[in-house]
């Protein structure tokens, strides 16, 4: 890709290719929907910085996709193709995508391996409910399902904003614009609740089991095994498919420390970073060492 005379890059397309050698599936994938989707990390300090939300993609899964079938000679390749298939448009935050890489990815990938998934998709247009808005957009839903998580984050609800509104209250009670302040700030916590609770009962209505799932679930060890688990027997239950052979792997110790310590990497926080999960064949763990693209010991 040229940027100015004499100065090219890898384009996006390359660069996800050319990664692929470098980084574990997990990260490649965050890393494609990152690319495929409206956010950006902050460049200088990618895991603690702040996150710039509303871009312009900078390309799409299909031309990922085209361009990894089409690649020859690039190490790593074989990798790139197989973690491009399940790439998706249209990731709004980091935390996010992390999600949506570990439920469709393999086992042996660290994934959940439930598949293809839909991030962000406006669904339910038409509910019946008086006053309801004409659409609602969960998160994240299975491909082929009614299912899927809707993730609130740390900023979900501004409680800083709220607990800044009453700390100035507290430090000059007679100031009417203090008093302001913090009644702008209570309606608008509870104007985003209010929002949650209908958009909840709208998709229910449209048909759509969308579970809902906060930032802590993410830190506590176990916390992303529950939501899987979870998901999975909402998907059983409610899209008649059996998924016995994923809820199998659930209980798998290694393989749910891996992914653990592998996802606390990618979070904010002070985490050990680019850590080495090990090598994982039908969902046990066969090698301490870290995970590397040769394909002569890639096993799906």
């Amino acid at each position: 890709m040229q940027v100015a005379d004499g100065i090219a890059i890898s384009s996006p397309e390359l660069l996800f290719a050319e990664l692929a050698a470098h980084l574990h599936p997990v990260e490649l994938l965050v890393l494609g929907y990152e690319m495929c989707g409206t956010y950006s990390l902050d460049a200088a300090d990618p895991f603690n910085g702040p996150v710039s939300y509303g871009l312009k993609p900078l390309t799409s899964a299909k031309r990922i996709r085209e361009f990894v079938a089409q690649a020859r000679g690039i190490h790593g390749i074989a990798v790139a193709r197989k973690v491009a298939a399940y790439l998706a448009d249209n990731a709004w935050s980091p935390a996010e995508a992390l999600i949506a890489a570990v439920l469709c990815l393999p086992v042996d990938y660290l994934g959940y391996d439930l598949g293809a998934l839909v991030l962000n998709p406006r669904v339910g247009k038409g509910c019946a409910l008086p006053g309801a808005r004409d659409s609602r957009v969960p998160d994240i839903v299975m491909s082929g399902t009614s299912t899927g998580i809707n993730y609130d984050g740390k900023e979900h609800l501004d409680l800083d904003s709220l607990v800044r509104a009453a700390v100035d209250v507290g430090m000059n009670p007679g100031a009417v614009q203090n008093q302001v302040a913090l009644q702008q700030a209570m309606r608008a916590v509870r104007s985003k609740i209010v929002d949650d609770i209908r958009r909840n009962r709208e998709l229910a209505l449209s048909g759509y089991s969308v579970l809902p799932m906060v930032m802590e679930d993410l830190y506590v060890r176990g916390g992303m095994d529950a939501m899987a688990a979870l998901l999975i027997s909402a998907i059983e239950q409610r899209d008649k498919r059996d998924l016995s052979r994923q809820r199998r792997h659930l209980g798998k110790r290694a393989l749910s420390d891996a992914r653990y310590r592998m996802m606390l990497s990618l979070l904010p926080g002070n985490h050990p970073r680019h850590v080495k999960v090990g090598r994982f064949i039908q969902g046990f763990k066969v090698d301490e060492t870290s995970w590397e693209p040769e394909e002569r010991v890639i096993t799906w």
